[in-house]
């Protein structure tokens, strides 16, 4: 399952203020642990004649394991860190560099010391997180198998019934409004573990943008809106009022004669996507930067 890491943090003096998301696997991270440690912990393991556990794993009770945990989450959050202010730097010089040039953000050591120590606390629950999802997947395996055993049921000769398939749907709702392009759809989602491969955000944000004929860099910030609604972030589905400009179809129509423009209500049951007009762009940059304002 994808986590979403996000990161809010602000200068001292409050001139600059960084605001991202960034979406981690958890069994996936960008470094691994460190290939010394791992040596070291496995050797302990070896010389424990008695140790039922293979020689190969980690007793996770074991100090040793807790400070390579700790390791392995210092090195990513300090290599996420600076990935991101890395590609802030490079965005801020593409896009505005005729007006502001480039910001020189990793001369800021404690702004970078800041993203480091956000994304370090948020890394650490979520590993939790995956512990304690992990333990109750284990335990309720290990349950349904005694039950089995006890009726004498094997599931490899049993035929497979599509009703006792577990599922846990959550409802969905995209309300994205980028670069001047609006876009709203909802549908829901299967977040039991057993079903993750049907319920893969980056997948189904890949598969919105295709259908809706979206610029690919909207990928990313569809994908985040899945991925925190699936961990239980809440998104308004209320579009009462929400409408956009539509052209007229009218067969009658002549180049000479100019093209019936009205506004048409967003309807919450299909999927839509529209380029905002630029007087409504404006309005909406205004009240983002106020907003954002500390």
């Amino acid at each position: 399952m994808l986590y979403p890491i996000r990161v809010d943090v602000s200068t001292s003096d409050n001139a600059l203020r960084i605001i991202d998301t960034i979406l981690i696997d958890p069994n996936c991270l960008p470094v691994p642990p460190p290939v010394g440690s791992i040596l070291n912990n496995n050797n302990n393991n070896n010389t424990n004649i008695n140790n039922s556990s293979p020689p190969d794993t980690i007793d996770q009770s074991s100090s040793s394991y807790f400070n390579l945990e700790q390791e392995t989450i210092r090195l990513n959050a300090a290599h996420l860190a600076r990935s991101l202010i890395a590609d802030m730097e490079v965005e801020g010089m593409t896009q505005k560099s005729a007006k502001i040039g480039r910001l020189r953000l990793f001369q800021n050591e404690s702004l970078l010391q800041q993203v480091q120590d956000t994304i370090e606390k948020q890394l650490v629950a979520m590993l939790k997180k995956e512990k304690i999802l992990r333990n109750h997947s284990l335990g309720s395996l290990r349950k349904r198998k005694l039950m089995d055993d006890s009726i004498g049921f094997d599931a490899n000769k049993s035929p497979k019934n599509s009703s006792t398939v577990e599922s846990h749907l959550v409802p969905i709702h995209i309300r994205i409004k980028e670069n001047g392009i609006c876009v709203t759809d909802q549908f829901t989602v299967d977040i039991h573990p057993r079903n993750q491969q049907l319920s893969n955000p980056i997948l189904l944000a890949s598969k919105i943008v295709q259908d809706m004929n979206l610029p690919r860099v909207m990928t990313q910030s569809i994908a985040i809106s899945i991925t925190e609604q699936m961990h239980g972030l809440l998104v308004p589905r209320d579009l009462e009022g929400l409408s956009f400009s539509a052209q007229g179809a009218n067969e009658s129509t002549t180049p000479s004669m100019p093209i019936a423009i009205h506004r048409t209500q967003v309807d919450e049951t299909v999927p839509t996507a529209w380029k905002m007009e630029e007087r409504e762009e404006g309005i909406a940059k205004k009240i983002h930067a106020s907003a954002g304002k500390p």
